[in-house]
């Protein structure tokens, strides 16, 4: 796939970089300059450590820990990430990882809907997910009753306080009602009931 080939390469990248920072740091400065400008001479490089870190897992940790101590190298590591999630054999490889780990995907999730608040395209790029999935995102909320109420409370109390938000509901509760055995009227739109003639006096 084409992020991780991306990924890859990058992830290679973190542990000659530290090599500069070592014990006897002038001699492998050289040779990492001299290697890393050399494009046949640094592919070659590459694929050599990627040989050790998949005969070596544990070093991977290792690396990531290390990682999360250089804040720059951390974002350029996680922007390329980011940018390779539209692939969806990546995606779905990352959301297995994350599945299996659910108090870290409740943040991811928490940190997400916080970010997507405030950014215009993160809210249109997360409506578009719950559109493409609205069956099984109703079925997840449907599964949970005390979460689907409080989803419900939260609207009707924004519909409360803002009449914009209400105005939007309002549509929405009417065309449910039928289906809950209402009338799908609300009760401002019932009809009056015709007055009936007074009648007259007899002469």
């Amino acid at each position: 796939m084409r992020v991780l080939a991306r990924w890859s390469r990058f992830l290679v990248l973190l542990p000659l970089i530290g090599c500069v920072h070592s014990t006897g740091v002038e001699p492998r400065r050289y040779f990492m300059d001299k290697a890393l400008k050399n494009e046949v001479e640094r592919r070659e490089l590459f694929e050599a450590t990627l040989l050790v870190l998949d005969k070596n897992p544990e070093y991977v940790n290792e690396l990531f820990k290390l990682l999360l101590g250089h804040p720059p190298a951390l974002n350029q590591f996680l922007a390329i990430n980011a940018s390779g999630l539209d692939d969806s054999q990546y995606a779905a490889l990352m959301a297995r990882h994350l599945t299996r780990h659910p108090e870290p995907l409740t943040e991811v999730i928490i940190q997400v809907v916080e970010a997507s608040t405030h950014d215009d395209r993160g809210r249109r790029a997360f409506l578009a997910a719950v559109q493409a999935r609205k069956e099984q995102v109703a079925e997840i909320l449907l599964s949970d009753p005390k979460t689907l109420a409080a989803v419900m409370g939260a609207m009707a109390e924004r519909g409360a306080e803002d009449a914009t938000v209400a105005r939007q509901l309002r549509p929405l509760v009417e065309a449910l009602l039928p289906g809950l055995g209402g009338s799908g009227q609300g009760q401002d739109d019932k009809k009056p009931e015709p007055k009936q003639p007074e009648p007259q006096p007899t002469p």
